[in-house]
C-alpha cells in the first residue's frame, strides 16, 4: 500500500490510510499531489472520478470487493473452492494476498515457483514447504543420552525440547510482503533424522556438523545439556522455559541461521529490537522467532546454503 508520500528531507506531503478491501479511509494532505499521484492501495491504480482500481486486465470495485467483469481464465489454480469464482477479489482473503495484474491472487507459494520452479525444499528428515501463505517446517528427531527422560517441571527434557521448537517456531510472519503463518511438524523418519544428545550436566548446547557448511543435507546434530557452564554471569542448572529457548536457539541452527548475539551491535539491532526480537540474536527476550529468522531460513532452504546476517 502507498500510505504516504514524502519528499527527500523526510518531510510528508500526503498521508492514506485504507481499510482491508482499499476503500480511501483518509486522505490527507497536499491537494496537487494528491492529484498527480494515482497509485494507493497494493500500489493498484486508482480512477479517482470511478472509485475503481484498475489491475492492468480488469476494474475492481473496493465498494464490494469484487472485479466487474470476469478474465480470460476459468480458474486460479489456487486449489481454493473460491479459484473458480471469477469475480471474487482475492478470493476474499484480502489480508494476506494481493493480485498485481487481475488474473490470480500472488502467494508465497506462487512467488518460490516463480523463483525455484518449485515450493518444496530439503528431505523427508528436515523439509521446508510452502502451500499458499502457509509454511511447514518438518523434521525428524533421533534422541539419545542420559538427560533425555529426566524431568523438570513435570515434563520430560525430551518433552521441553519438542516443546520449545513448536512454542518459538511458530505463528504468523511477514516475508517478502506476504502474511504467511509457520508451524513445525515432528515426524517419525527411517533415517537420516536430526540427532540430539541430551546430557545430565552443564555444559554449553552447540550444533556440530561433520565437515563442510550448513546444508539439508548436512544440518548438523545438536548437542543439548540442562545447564550453562559458563559464568555469564555464573553456572546455572535451566529452569524449564530457559531450556525450551535454548532448544529453539539451536534448532534454528539446524536450519541454517547463524547466530546473531556475537555480531557488532549496529547488526544485531538491525535484525532484533524490542518487539521483534530475534531468536538467535535476543533469545532470552524472544517470545517466539521474527520475521527476520524465518526469512534466513527460507533463503536457507532455497539456496542450500547458510544464509548470514548481512
Amino acid at each position: 500500500d502507498i500510505v504516504q508520500i514524502i519528499d527527500q528531507t523526510g518531510t510528508s506531503h500526503v498521508d492514506y490510510v485504507y481499510d482491508a478491501w482499499g476503500n480511501v479511509m483518509s486522505e490527507k494532505g497536499n491537494p496537487v499531489i494528491r492529484d498527480l499521484n494515482p497509485f494507493l492501495y497494493r500500489s493498484y491504480v486508482y480512477d479517482s472520478e470511478t472509485g475503481l482500481y484498475y489491475l492492468q486486465s480488469r476494474y475492481y470495485d473496493p465498494f464490494i470487493g469484487r472485479f466487474l467483469n470476469a478474465d480470460e481464465y476459468c480458474d486460479t489454480e489456487t486449489g481454493s473452492p473460491l479459484s473458480t469464482n471469477m469475480f471474487a477479489y482475492c478470493e476474499n482473503n484480502v489480508i494476506n494476498l494481493y493480485d498485481p495484474n487481475g488474473f490470480a491472487p500472488k502467494t508465497l507459494e506462487s512467488y518460490l515457483k516463480s523463483k525455484k520452479n518449485r515450493s518444496t525444499f530439503g528431505t523427508a528428515a528436515l523439509k521446508l514447504s510452502v502451500k499458499n501463505n502457509s509454511i511447514t517446517i518438518t523434521v525428524g528427531f533421533s534422541f539419545f543420552g542420559d538427560l533425555q527422560n529426566k524431568k523438570s517441571s513435570n515434563k520430560t527434557y525430551k518433552q521441553l525440547f519438542i516443546n520449545g521448537i513448536k512454542k518459538y517456531w511458530k505463528g504468523n510472519f511477514k516475508i517478502y510482503g506476504y502474511n504467511v503463518k509457520l508451524s513445525v511438524f515432528i515426524a517419525n523418519v527411517p533415517r537420516n533424522a536430526v540427532q540430539v544428545r541430551m546430557n545430565n550436566k552443564l555444559g554449553i548446547s552447540n550444533v556440530s556438523r561433520y565437515c563442510g557448511n550448513w546444508s539439508v543435507t548436512n544440518h548438523g546434530k545438536i548437542t543439548m545439556y540442562k545447564g550453562d557452564s559458563r559464568n555469564n554471569p555464573k553456572k546455572r542448572i535451566y529452569t524449564a522455559s530457559d531450556f525450551e529457548r535454548v532448544s529453539a536457539h539451536e534448532f534454528g541452527h539446524v536450519l541454517g541461521l547463524q547466530d546473531l548475539y556475537n555480531k557488532p551491535k549496529n547488526k544485531i539491532n538491525k535484525y532484533s529490537y524490542p518487539g521483534n526480537y530475534s531468536i538467535m540474536g535476543h533469545q532470552w527476550l524472544a517470545k517466539h522467532i521474527n520475521n527476520y529468522d524465518l526469512q534466513k531460513v527460507l533463503l536457507s532452504f532455497m539456496n542450500n546454503k547458510s544464509e548470514g546476517w548481512t
